[in-house]
């Protein structure tokens, strides 16, 4: 049986789908470096606004951030099931 996620990970886990990502990506057309993206974020005042490039991106590494967390656990106990054997 498979172990429910908390919300707040699995919301992190759905971030394409949400078009997060996808945001990103069109955003990287646009523009050449992440400091443009947070230089127009912070002149336009909507660094923390909904749907904001800045924001997204935030949320996109925490989303990576976690996933690091999660196979970082993942293997960790693994390794421990095996070298108690």
């Amino acid at each position: 049986m498979a172990r429910q996620l908390p919300k707040r990970q699995e919301a992190h886990l759905n971030l394409y789908r949400q078009g997060t990502v996808r945001d990103l990506v069109e955003a990287s057309k646009i523009y050449t470096t992440l400091y443009n993206v947070l230089d127009r974020d912070v002149a336009n005042r909507t660094v923390k606004t909904q749907g904001s490039h800045t924001r997204n991106l935030c949320r996109v590494r925490q989303g990576l951030d976690l996933i690091r967390a999660l196979f970082e656990q993942f293997l960790s106990s693994k390794f421990l099931s095996v070298t108690t054997r």
